[in-house]
């Protein structure tokens, strides 16, 4: 069935060969054929609206206070290493052009986790280890930012 739906939608516009209008109905918006990106998005977005509409949600207002997001003392202290580290090797490494960030990110990881105070808790989100990688990457990325400006 949908086979059919997706040649139906296929043969409308020009045609290629003979160069006559097929199922445009005199629209000129419709010579050039139906987009794929505006079907699929007209598409899922009447879904999504269909759905809204037959479905009652129910919302809460959270009354507590939210807390523990930010880092403690602590966090920070044991971060300052590693955010030294990720800092130093992203500088390096973005010095010499054509180095990804991807690389800075496995490096980066990969000195951390020679750590063995570090490596127990590398792979289950330890905040040691995700500090580590982003100013490698930052680093990488603004320098060359810098290298294209004139």
């Amino acid at each position: 069935m949908m086979v059919a739906v997706g040649l139906v939608f296929g043969t409308v516009g020009m045609d290629i060969i003979a160069g006559a209008e097929r199922f445009t109905y005199g629209i000129p918006q419709l010579k050039d054929g139906i987009g794929v990106f505006p079907l699929a998005l007209g598409l899922f977005g009447v879904a999504q609206v269909l759905e809204a509409m037959g479905s009652s949600v129910k919302t809460e207002v959270l009354g507590g206070k939210i807390k523990g997001y930010w880092p403690n003392r602590q966090d920070w202290k044991d971060s300052g290493g590693p955010i030294a580290r990720g800092t130093l090797l992203g500088f390096l490494m973005g010095v010499f052009p054509g180095f990804s960030p991807m690389l800075a990110t496995f490096m980066s990881y990969s000195i951390e986790k020679s750590f063995p105070n570090i490596q127990s808790g590398l792979g289950r989100g330890q905040l040691r280890g995700l500090q580590a990688l982003r100013p490698a990457i930052m680093l990488v990325v603004l320098q060359d930012i810098f290298r294209c400006l004139p």
